[in-house]
């Protein structure tokens, strides 16, 4: 990766910003974080990351924002809320983000979307060019946020390179306690075919995104191996030594199936893997599992 420092903004500075900042900062990059709490900067600035109090609901609290910055990362995955004031958030947020970076010439706009952008039920295998069509909230609301940002890439030259992860499991999390406090159920379909990404693979890729993939392009990012989401939470269980969790779905009439396997497919993932040229150091689920339990299930906390 070249060694030319960027100056990095990072809208929605959870957990997952803050790790990738740490990753960035380290790298001898500057990390602008944008939190909509103010008791949120202090830990932002003890990571060494610029905290900037402003929601993106607010146009006001943006003016500057994008002083000084010629990268930023589209990091917000809440999907909290009313059907209402999501879409506020996420359509309405990223107008306003837009607006706000006019302007500031920028070498590179990372958006986080989701695998949830594909609706596919029948466990096809599919890459970025399969259909958009979900069903679910959150996969109409990313469709929508990157139809968005590719008018912009169109209109104006915005440098947006679109991810697509699949789910981002890591050690510490509310269902790996659970599984652990024997209080975890299945309710849903164990033998739906899920997708998964290591956090430490999902943050790498993220960081060379500064450099690596084409703009205008969307990436999926998954593992090699799509599992049973059933297999996935036995094997934690395996891992922790405890039972594995009751399974309390039953299958509907014929005539829910489909609903029931909402989103079931398996994503390729040769395409981050070429034009990045990466190499998954978690190249499924069993390794990344392996790694949360030698680390007990715990991260450190940021």
């Amino acid at each position: 990766m070249s060694s030319s420092h960027r100056s990095v903004l990072i809208v929605g500075c959870g957990y997952r910003g803050r790790r990738l900042a740490q990753r960035l900062i380290a790298m001898g990059h500057t990390v602008r974080g944008l939190s909509r709490k103010e008791a949120n900067l202090p830990k932002l600035k003890a990571l060494g990351i610029e905290p900037r109090l402003g929601d993106v609901l607010d146009p006001h609290s943006l003016r500057g924002i994008g002083t000084g910055i010629d990268t930023v990362y589209h990091l917000m995955g809440s999907m909290q809320g009313s059907p209402e004031q999501l879409e506020q958030l996420h359509i309405k947020g990223t107008r306003n983000l837009l607006s706000a970076l006019e302007g500031v010439s920028l070498k590179r706009y990372v958006y986080e979307s989701s695998t949830a952008v594909y609706g596919q039920t029948d466990g096809e295998w599919l890459d970025e060019d399969a259909p958009r069509d979900p069903a679910s909230a959150m996969g109409k609301l990313r469709v929508a946020v990157e139809n968005l940002l590719m008018e912009a890439h169109r209109l104006s030259s915005l440098p947006v390179v679109i991810f697509r992860p699949a789910s981002i499991y890591r050690p510490q999390g509310v269902i790996n306690e659970k599984i652990a406090s024997g209080t975890y159920r299945l309710t849903w379909d164990p033998d739906k075919v899920m997708n998964r990404i290591y956090i430490d693979d999902f943050l790498e890729l993220l960081a060379l995104a500064l450099e690596k993939g084409r703009v205008g392009e969307a990436y999926n990012l998954s593992d090699d191996e799509p599992q049973r989401g059933g297999d996935y939470v036995n094997a934690i269980a395996d891992l922790m030594g405890v039972a594995h969790p009751p399974i309390d779905f039953k299958a509907p009439a014929d005539a829910c199936a489909e609903l029931v396997k909402q989103s079931n497919k398996r994503v390729r993932n040769a395409k981050v893997k070429r034009d990045f040229g990466y190499t998954l150091k978690f190249p499924t689920y069993r390794e990344g599992l392996a790694e949360s339990a030698r680390v007990k299930w715990i991260e450190p906390e940021i």
